[in-house]
């Protein structure tokens, strides 16, 4: 069943491809989100099937061309499915993606449903450093903050992409990346070694996926699209990432792993890089480690 890789293709192309005032390039940056579900459907029955695959019944991308907060629930998607009571939600900012899906079945024969949400942040960037030119590596780091819970046949999962390439779309061919699958979240940082060159711009591209409902094990994994079984019965997943996936660390390294540590960052969506990662402080919600906001929810804790 394609839940997942239609969606991840229309965040990286038609809904993401937004050219912002801020900068004269099309595409050089863009934030994007989406919400949706699989409501109705039976395997081979009842699925809509696109390419081949069977797909989610709908999804919705966010206002603002794609780029702003999303959500949807079984009371307001318009498909009054009986079986099903879910909501999704997702947002996008440089740094931060939020994304929440929470869904409760009861099936008489063995059926998909999901909901899902994703978020995508695609920033261009150019790294220079004083005598340094040719390969680098950029060690990508980041934290993955909230729930995954599921009972009696029900399933929850994330999803977390790291991209990069010289194409603006996350998941263009010539783009590298790396895929991380969760049914129980990781402890501590996730990190990515993001080969670059200095002084040549590239895109990173950050991605969150969510999915709760009936058994899921991953979004892509199956050949790019979702790996899901059909389930009857009772059951429920929940999938709460809103508390984020967040970007805690950029540092530039030689390709023997040597930090460079007077590296200077230059973003086209404007964003605030530092070796450290630390935005400038007025800058909350732009790409960055994160570190103030954790620093300020430990002193309120």
């Amino acid at each position: 069943m394609k839940l997942s890789a239609r969606v991840f293709i229309a965040l990286a192309s038609a809904v993401l491809l937004v050219t912002f005032s801020r900068t004269a390039t099309a595409a050089s940056f863009t934030l994007g989100t989406v919400v949706g579900a699989n409501v109705g459907c039976t395997p081979s029955v009842t699925c809509p099937n696109i390419d081949g695959d069977e797909d989610a019944s709908f999804e919705i991308a966010g206002p603002n061309n794609g780029a702003g907060a999303i959500s949807v629930t079984s009371a307001t998607d318009g498909f009054n499915d009986p079986n099903f009571v879910y909501s999704a939600a997702a947002d996008a900012s440089f740094g931060r993606l939020h994304a929440r899906a929470t869904g409760t079945y009861n099936l008489p024969s063995p059926g998909y449903r999901e909901a899902f949400a994703l978020a995508l942040a695609t920033d261009q960037l150019t790294l220079s450093a004083p005598g340094m030119t040719g390969d680098a590596l950029l060690q990508v780091s980041f934290n993955l903050d909230g729930t995954l819970q599921r009972s009696g046949t029900g399933g929850a999962v994330v999803t977390a992409f790291v991209t990069w390439g010289s194409s603006p779309d996350a998941f263009a061919e010539g783009n590298q990346g790396a895929a991380f699958d969760y049914t129980s979240l990781p402890s501590g940082p996730v990190t990515v070694l993001v080969p670059f060159v200095w002084n040549q711009p590239f895109y990173l591209s950050m991605i969150l996926g969510v999915a709760a409902g009936t058994p899921v094990s991953c979004l892509a994994c199956n050949d790019g699209d979702a790996n899901e079984t059909p389930a009857s019965g009772i059951g429920s997943g929940t999938a709460d990432l809103y508390n984020t996936m967040v970007l805690t660390g950029l540092l530039p390294t030689t390709p023997a792993g040597v930090p460079v540590l007077t590296a200077q960052f230059v973003s086209a969506s404007g964003t605030q890089y530092s070796v450290e990662g630390v935005p400038e402080p007025a800058s909350l919600v732009l790409l960055g480690t994160g570190l103030a906001a954790v620093l300020s929810r430990r002193r309120r804790n």
